[in-house]
């Protein structure tokens, strides 16, 4: 995806974050941000019981060291629900 964005004519150069600031969104972009923003937070049983397996198995490592394995248990084992999505 391409997006052109004119160019006006100032005294300085702009800053990488004045450019990507000014960058529209395209619609599609725009209806999976408000998607993101409108979700309802869910509760998962399934995350809960792996944490709890996992704290467990890595008590006394350093706690970054028991977040990633966290992170990388609930990766692998965690169910995915796929659902029909209109693009």
């Amino acid at each position: 995806m391409v997006q052109i964005v004119e160019k006006t004519e100032k005294t300085k150069p702009e800053s990488l974050l004045e450019r990507v600031l000014t960058v529209q969104p395209t619609p599609r972009v725009e209806r999976h941000r408000q998607r993101y923003i409108d979700r309802k937070l869910v509760y998962s049983i399934d995350r809960d019981r792996i944490e709890v397996r996992v704290m467990k198995e890595t008590e006394g490592e350093p706690m970054i060291t028991r977040k990633a394995k966290l992170f990388q248990a609930i990766v692998r084992e965690m169910p995915i629900d796929i659902f029909q999505m209109s693009f």
